[in-house]
């Protein structure tokens, strides 16, 4: 698994952007305060424009480089986007859909990740951030304000059990964060 991937950045394609759903929503609030060279994409085919950004009919019309994909989509429409990604050349996806959708459809996925090397976090993945690049792709809530940054870094399947680390990291605690990401139960992961 080529994580490294994932904090080097420098476009990422959201698809499925759906301004007024709550994931998409969270995810371009925390985008908002990302790394500084980080050019974020929307692609949804029934929008002309989201969050304030020129919206792509499919990750192949977007003319930056475009280094990873966020699927905010129904898992069953994962496989046949994670083609479509790799045509284009992007080389790791993240798929938010449900833990349910995991077991469904993880054998495919990894067939395809394999096939293709990509690396791809999901189904049920909810993203990551590392508080030293500044780089936050997450589709959960944020406590308010940054995480203190240290370097404690914690990788679990679960959002909502990643939620309750920046609650406490965030809070009395004061934990200092590093970096930390919600892999999802089915991380299908690239062979090479």
């Amino acid at each position: 698994m080529n994580l490294q991937r994932l904090f080097r950045l420098r476009g990422l394609a959201v698809i499925g952007a759906s301004p007024g759903s709550y994931f998409s929503d969270r995810l371009f609030e925390n985008l908002a305060h990302r790394a500084a060279g980080l050019e974020v994409f929307p692609v949804n085919p029934t929008c002309k424009t989201a969050y304030k950004r020129r919206c792509h009919r499919a990750v192949g019309d977007v003319a930056g480089r475009v280094d990873a994909a966020f699927l905010l989509v129904e898992a069953a429409r994962a496989p046949g986007l994670l083609v479509e990604c790799a045509d284009a050349g992007v080389k790791t996806a993240l798929i938010l859909d449900s833990p349910a959708a995991a077991g469904k459809l993880g054998e495919e996925i990894r067939r395809i990740a394999g096939k293709r090397e990509m690396t791809v976090l999901g189904p049920a993945c909810m993203g990551y951030l590392d508080t030293h690049e500044g780089m936050t792709v997450y589709a959960g809530r944020l406590p308010g304000g940054p995480l203190p940054r240290g370097r404690v870094s914690v990788i679990a399947d679960s959002g909502g059990l990643l939620n309750e680390f920046f609650r406490a990291a965030s809070g009395e605690r004061r934990w200092g964060v590093r970096r930390a990401m919600s892999a999802g139960r089915q991380a299908a992961v690239s062979a090479g």
